[in-house]
């Protein structure tokens, strides 16, 4: 099952491994000869022999596989150099027949959503139709973006984004749109002919989902991992050829998917299959692969990447993602995906496409280096495909970072001078290592694709890349192979939720970091340091460096997430490493002439040095603390070059286009390096310069300098950890980058050849227990049971299912399974909810919940089986080892007498007591040793009252992780925390355990409670006031509660004969009153002393009647009467401002249309009527406040013609007669003003809309034109005609079944006491009824079908086949009988109530049994879920050897060391401790100054 080429290929692994070992062993060596040890020639010249046999080994292995590789066919002979696009497969296992003389392992392959399209190039006539209605808009609109922007929206609300995006580019009108637009109503001018003519078609779709980038055929493998973390193959199965375009979904007409997608067999003849023999052969393999390529030429490939982009451009969606974008949904962030996002409108992607340059750092350009110019031109025009993504601030920083790193002295050997010459590193450092990779990431639907160039490092050949770095990093990868075991990873051992908790606490790029200082030492030194590999020079200060000393030297922590210091906001503000860049360019000439630096240079460099002085306490942030290292080191050098003579230094390394120049044959020194680096962090400070925001308010002053640009150290920061780690555990960035490094010199001369295969991988499997053969019986041994090994409670491991009370419960039990099945501690969740723990547990939880202890309720229990077993006689030594902890202060007198006496009365601590138990091995006599021997006997006896304690509290353990977890399922993370938590903090324990509540059968009841405005005025009212004219209905019921209005009688003056005056003299409406009264809550009666608009209407109705005398002052049985007119006002207004309008489905549920029988032209010309004279009245009065005190009778009066509007607090008290009554005015005049300004009143929607779909959103916008106004006090009623509906009907049939008036008054008086509502609106009519003397209201009750029982009396009706039951009722107070077509009336309150379902079918015979009723349930099934997924990568893959071209064992090559790089890029610096102290740049001393 395996080849020649196969075997060659294990083998240069292998020698790669031994070679790299065997020269950390060298190296080892080595230093200890040189730390002076003695002894070891004989071990060293071992080594040393060892190393270049390994050496020699490694090269012949190389050899062996190039003339193996070189004897098969190439894949693709004539272009065999281009890159390999390898797009991911996901797998699904099972093995078969183990047990048999013929095991097998069963592998499928599924495309992952990438290979799919599912396009329609040919329209639809309503895509058609759409189109050239959106074209026929821009010809009209011409420049205007918002009319253009306006039919984008349109056509893709019509059609759906991914058709419009591909329509308008299908259906174009050949050239412009013209420069002019036409004004909108005005014919549009005519279209020019279409660019192209597309297909069309009739249906939604008429070909199936398919793929035509799938492999000729796949190639599946399986492997072994050995000792050193190496993958060594095993087998190696071919499927079937594959179909070059294979249906993936239905077709049209069909009912089913292609068969292959279900039928094992069928999937197997179609390629997608394979069946493994494993006789013979091991059953568990850390790896199985499946790869396969795509036959053609590279250019037809492309061709069909670009179209396969197209395609997911114009279907579900295609994107670039920016670094950084939230790709799940969290309590901090959303994800970035919508399933509705519109695509860019057509302008837009044409400046997009015109925009792209190719080699910038643009998205789409970086996307061309990996997929050819042609797919780059698909992503383009997609959202973000021209983002930068950081990538230009990232070259500066990697940049200095690399040049810092290269300034490090320990690249000497610790007897050297000079630096060596390190271009080549850093030059590769900058161009190819990232740490988020040079390409972009896609997103293709909802799912996201990184782009990963990758290729054979064991089989690489080639100059790309120097030798020497490769070598570095062979080994480096081989040490991070053999310590792959660490990387987490769900399913290779460990509990998944520790493994999961510990991938979510990894970050693609460090957030914390520490600063550690070292004191040299001198090498070489005793005893040497570990030599973790041998690629490092063994003499040179990397391979000598030691831990930090965290005691002598503590660490400066380093969070760049966090908030900035003051000092760095300073700084950002400042920018330091600018300025210091710029005074050293003007100052060097001065210093190395030994001139005076001008006095002006010196004073910029002093400004800054404050800023500075916290570089010791870290405080100036992780950015400027690492560029005042640099500068330190680049201050250092200018000295010495000082000190030893010579001109003005100039730096002989320099960045110019992304590589770095330096001269032929110069090798840069410290300097060089540090000047590079100190100019590269000036330049990505200027480039991470931000402007700030402009103040909230434009009055608001800016502090000085808070105008000036500063630096985004947050983003400068986050990137430079991003590089930092580059030097510390990435890596996985360093291999990607050889990969990299070839993919740019191949674009260079190839841009936009690729062909195309697929990959995947399952990792760790191994057969489940159920389906391994059972093992050889052990004679003494129970037999195992039927379906696997038995757990906890008895039952196997294997598949089946449970019945549970609801879906709720059973998903709730199936995760508690899980949890159960996969933990290595089973007990964690053993959950045990039978009825008498379920018992126990809620009575502890009761007693923590008022107050208890646990100790102490335990020790009840305890006390109490004690008592009932007739062992007394052990309570007393029990409450004098264990006693309840109580607060005596122990430095008092008497206190240990007042603990024994407290202990001797009190109970046991039953915690304790269970703790103490369990801690000496359930043994009570280990415990209670000072009791006689003859209490023996009664401490067995105790001993399993003991142990139902241990019982007890594991059962309320289990409960409340049951209960956690079923609120878990339910989406209330908050609950489950509350529930988890709950024993620890008695304050939050749930009120009722829902996991363990069965829920019944149970159907909803709708209750509403509504009044009817009734049909008749009340005499004396004024109706033609605006308020009634807006609203008649609520006038008339307001009328109704108020009664007549010369009723409400008001003395003044002399109690003997007084001036009285009724509501009748002030020529008002009820609505006037009402809403006039004021807010409840003031306690002074005299209207003199109340300043509402009733109160001021009254005070001048009697200062008139008092022919200029002073207004005389209201009597106590006046003010009386004020109060309580007032207190049933307010009644009568809160029951207006929470109800909402009655519609027509509140009588008949089944009405679909809410708004049917409404009169809508009526209630808009009310409302039109009265919002067109607010309008004026605001507009009139803005015009009159500008010439106070001029027109001072005249402002009054449009106040007060504002009150009458509704706008209560306007109303005034007359006009002025002096300059202090002017002035108030001017002030009540300018708050009217000012309460319009800050909420204005809201537009009119225009006329009723004829589409009903749109009245909701009419009537709406109307009730939020009166509510400005209004501030929400009444709502606008439409009147229903109902006349002929079975709404109307519903009000006029017999009342319901029960439904009496005794019935409805009894159910009132029960529904005031629990609905706010209904409380409100028997306050208000009790109130009309004591103060204003007025009928009481009737009821009428609705309800459909008519001539069935009160549903709010009895039980509910059961429906029939003739008649459905009834589900809803409205009761509406009344003032005589409803009309049916003059229905107007508020709805108060509305509820439902939930009962238990009635049992359906016939009654049953006298003293026959009762029908049974059936009860909703719910299964949860246990089964094999595949649950493995598809890589999120596409892998770009270059040849490891382009003279010789791509094999298909080179193909595997990669996927196998792709895997190994995944598993690398899981583990962080933590996992890779021996790399400590090894690659990060080393400093010395502190710099504790700049100047």
């Amino acid at each position: 099952m395996t080849s020649d080429i196969a075997a060659a290929h294990r083998a240069v692994s292998d020698a790669r491994v031994a070679l790299d070992w065997s020269r950390s062993g060298l190296a080892g060596y080595e230093k200890r000869v040189l730390a002076g040890e003695t002894g070891l020639e004989n071990e060293h010249l071992g080594a040393s022999q060892e190393a270049d046999a390994a050496a020699t080994r490694y090269q012949q292995a190389r050899e062996t596989y190039r003339e193996l590789a070189v004897a098969e066919p190439a894949l693709w002979p004539d272009d065999g150099s281009d890159p390999l696009v390898l797009l991911p497969l996901r797998l699904e296992t099972v093995y078969r027949g183990l047990a048999g003389a013929e095991p097998q392992l069963w592998i499928r392959a599924f495309p992952d959503d990438v290979h799919l399209d599912s396009h329609e190039e040919a329209l639809t006539p309503a895509e058609r139709t759409a189109t050239e209605a959106y074209w026929r808009s821009v010809w009209a609109a011409g420049p205007d973006t918002g009319r253009r922007t306006a039919a984008w929206d349109a056509l893709t609300a019509s059609i759906g984004p991914g058709r419009a995006a591909w329509a308008v580019q299908a259906l174009r009108p050949a050239g412009d749109p013209p420069a002019t637009g036409t004004a909108p109503g005005a014919e549009p001018p005519a279209l020019p002919p279409w660019a192209a003519e597309p297909p069309a078609r009739a249906g939604a779709f008429t070909r199936a989902a398919h793929s035509y980038v799938l492999p000729d055929r796949l190639v599946f493998s399986g492997y072994e991992t050995t000792g050193d973390g190496q993958i060594g193959l095993l087998w190696r199965q071919e499927g079937e050829p594959i179909a070059q375009d294979l249906d993936v979904g239905p077709a049209p007409q069909a009912l089913v998917p292609p068969r292959w997608l279900t039928d094992f067999d069928e999937a197997v003849r179609a390629g997608m299959a394979v069946r493994v023999p494993l006789a013979g052969l091991r059953t568990d393999f850390s790896l199985v692969t499946v790869a396969g390529v795509r036959g053609g030429g590279s250019a037809r490939t492309a061709g069909l990447l670009a179209t396969l982009l197209e395609a997911h451009r114009c279907t579900d969606g295609l994107a670039v993602l920016p670094t950084g974008t939230p790709t799940n949904n969290t309590d901090a962030t959303r994800s970035a995906w919508h399933p509705h996002t519109p695509p860019a409108p057509p302008d837009q992607v044409a400046r997009q496409r015109a925009a792209l340059t190719p080699g910038s750092t643009q998205a789409a350009a970086r996307a061309a280096t990996a997929l050819g110019t042609t797919a780059a031109g698909v992503l383009a025009e997609v959202t973000d495909g021209l983002a930068d993504d950081d990538h230009a601030l990232l070259t500066l920083l990697h940049t200095a970072a690399g040049a810092f790193a290269a300034s490090s002295t320990n690249w000497r050997t610790f007897d050297g001078t000079s630096q060596p010459d390190l271009t080549f590193l850093v030059s590769h450092y900058v161009r190819h290592v990232r740490g988020r990779g040079l390409l972009p990431t896609l997103r293709v639907g909802s799912q996201p694709y990184g782009l990963l160039p990758v290729s054979s490092l064991d089989l690489w050949h080639g100059t790309e890349v120097d030798l020497r770095i490769l070598n570095h990093i062979s080994g480096f990868r081989t040490l991070a192979e053999s310590q792959a075991f660490r990387a987490p990873g769900v399913g290779a051992g460990g509990d998944p939720d520790q493994v999961i908790n510990d991938l979510l606490h990894r970050l693609p790029a460090s957030r914390r970091l520490r600063f550690v200082l070292q004191e040299p030492v001198t090498p070489p030194y005793q005893p040497p340091p570990d030599t973790p590999t041998g690629n490092i020079p063994h003499r040179s200060g990397f391979a000598w460096a030691q831990p930090p000393d965290l005691e002598a030297f503590p660490p400066l922590e380093f969070l760049p997430d966090a908030r900035p210091t003051p000092e760095m906001v300073d700084l950002a503000r400042a920018r330091p490493v600018r300025v210091l860049r710029g005074f050293w360019e003007e100052a060097l000439p001065f210093l190395f002439s030994g001139q005076q630096v001008p006095p002006e240079l010196v004073a910029r460099l002093l400004a800054l040095n404050p800023s500075f002085q916290g570089i010791g306490t870290g405080r100036i942030g992780l950015f400027y603390h690492y560029a005042a290292n640099l500068m330190y080191t680049h201050r250092n050098q200018l000295r010495l070059l000082a000190e030893a003579g010579g001109g003005v230094p100039q730096p002989g390394v320099r960045l110019s286009g992304g590589d770095l120049v330096t001269g032929p044959g110069f090798v840069p020194q410290i300097f060089d390096w540090a000047s590079l680096a100190f100019e590269q962090l000036a330049e990505a400070e200027d480039l991470a310069l931000v402007t700030p925001p402009p103040p909230d308010r434009p009055d608001q002053p800016r502090a000085e300098g808070e105008d000036l640009p500063y630096v985004d150290l947050p983003r400068l920061e986050r990137l430079l950890c991003e590089v930092l780690d580059t030097q510390t555990h990435r890596l996985d960035a360093w291999m990607s980058s050889v990969a990299s490094a070839r993919l740019a010199k191949t674009r260079g001369t190839r841009p936009d050849g690729t062909h195309l295969g697929a990959y995947g991988w399952v990792a760790d499997l191994h057969p489940g227990p159920g389906s391994l053969p059972p093992p050889e019986p052990v004679p003494g041994d129970p037999p195992e049971p039927p379906d696997g090994p038995a757990g906890p409670d008895g039952r196997g491991t294997g598949d089946g299912y449970l019945l549970a009370p609801s879906l709720h419960h059973a998903v709730t039990a199936a995760v508690l399974r899980s949890g159960w099945l996969s933990h290595t501690d089973r007990q964690a969740f053993a959950v045990d909810l039978r009825a008498s723990r379920v018992r126990r547990a809620l009575t502890v939880v009761d007693g923590i919940r008022s107050g208890q202890s646990l100790g102490a309720l335990l020790g009840y229990r305890l006390e109490r089986g004690l008592h009932d077993a007739g062992l007394d006689p052990l309570v007393a030594p029990l409450r004098a080892g264990y006693p309840m902890p109580r607060l005596v202060d122990p430095d008092a007198p008497g206190s240990e007498q007042a603990r024994t006496a407290v202990a001797a009365r009190d109970v046991v601590d039953g915690h304790a007591l269970l703790d103490d138990w369990l801690a000496h091995g359930r043994r009570l006599q280990d415990i209670l040793g000072n009791l006689p021997a003859e209490a023996g006997p009664l401490l067995d006896r105790a001993t399993p009252l003991v142990a139902e304690l241990e019982d007890t509290v594991d059962a309320v353990g289990d409960l409340m992780l049951a209960e956690s977890v079923h609120h878990l399922v339910a989406g209330s993370p908050l609950r489950a925390a509350a529930a988890a938590d709950g024993i620890a903090r008695a304050d939050h324990l749930p009120q009722d355990f829902e996991v363990v509540r069965t829920p019944r059968g149970a159907i909803v009841l709708t209750h509403r409670l509504a009044v009817l405005a009734p049909v008749q005025d009340t005499p004396g009212w004024d109706r033609s006031r605006p308020l009634a004219r807006l609203e008649p209905a609520v006038e008339r019921w307001c009328e109704a509660r108020l009664g007549e209005p010369a009723g409400w009688r008001f003395d003044f003056g002399d109690p003997a004969a007084p001036l009285t005056l009724t509501l009748a003299d002030l020529g008002v409406c009820a609505l006037d009153v009402v809403l006039g009264a004021g807010p409840p809550g003031a306690r002074d009666t005299d209207p003199a002393q109340q300043d509402t608009a009733l109160a001021r209407r009254l005070l001048r109705q009697a200062a008139a009647r008092a022919a200029g005398a002073p207004t005389p002052p209201v009597t106590d049985r006046g003010a009386g009467r004020f109060a309580e007119l007032r207190l049933l006002c307010n009644a009568l207004a809160g029951v207006l401002a929470a109800a909402g309008p009655l519609l027509t489905s509140h009588l008949d549920q089944d009405d679909g249309d809410d708004w049917a029988g409404a009169d809508l032209t009526g209630l808009a010309d009310r409302v039109t009527a009265w919002h067109g004279a607010v309008t004026t009245a605001v507009a009139t009065l803005v015009e009159q406040v500008k010439v106070l005190p001029g027109l001072a009778d005249a402002v009054s009066r449009t106040l007060d013609g504002l009150a009458d509007l509704g706008v209560t607090s306007a109303y005034t008290l007359g006009p002025p007669t002096d300059d202090a009554g002017r002035a108030a005015l001017r002030a009540h005049a300018v708050s009217v003003l000012d309460r319009f300004a800050g909420t204005p009143l809201a537009p009119l929607p225009g006329p009723p809309p004829q589409d009903r779909a749109e009245v909701l959103g009419w009537v709406t916008a109307v009730g939020a034109a009166v509510s400005s106004a209004l501030a929400g006090t009444m709502p606008v009623l439409p009147e229903l005609r109902l006349a002929g509906t079975p709404a109307g009907e519903a009000l006029t049939v017999p009342r319901p079944e029960g439904a009496g008036e005794e019935e409805t008054a009894d159910w009132l008086l029960e529904m005031e006491r629990v609905r706010p509502g209904a409380r409100a609106l028997a306050d208000a009519l009790t109130a009309a009824e004591v103060l204003a003397g007025t009928p009481p209201c009737g009821t009428t009750v609705t309800q459909l079908p008519a001539g069935q029982r009160w549903i709010a009396r009895g039980p509910a009706p059961v429906p029939s086949r003739s008649r459905p039951a009834a589900r809803h009722s409205a009761l509406l107070r009344t003032d005589g009988p409803p009309d049916p077509d003059r229905v107007a009336g508020l709805l108060v309150d509305s509820w439902t109530e939930t009962v238990p379902e009635p049992p359906g079918g016939p009654e049953p015979p006298a003293g026959g049994p009762a029908p049974a009723v059936e009860e909703m349930g719910g299964l949860a099934f246990h089964y094999n879920q595949p649950d493995a997924r598809a890589p999120q990568a596409l892998l770009v893959a270059v040849p490891p050897d382009p003279l010789r071209g791509w094999r298909m064992e080179d193909v595997h090559a990669v996927v196998e060391e792709t895997f190994a790089l995944a598993r690398v890029r899981g583990m962080d610096l933590n996992d890779f401790a021996e790399l400590r102290g090894v690659l990060p740049v080393q400093w010395t001393t502190p710099p504790q100054e700049l100047v």
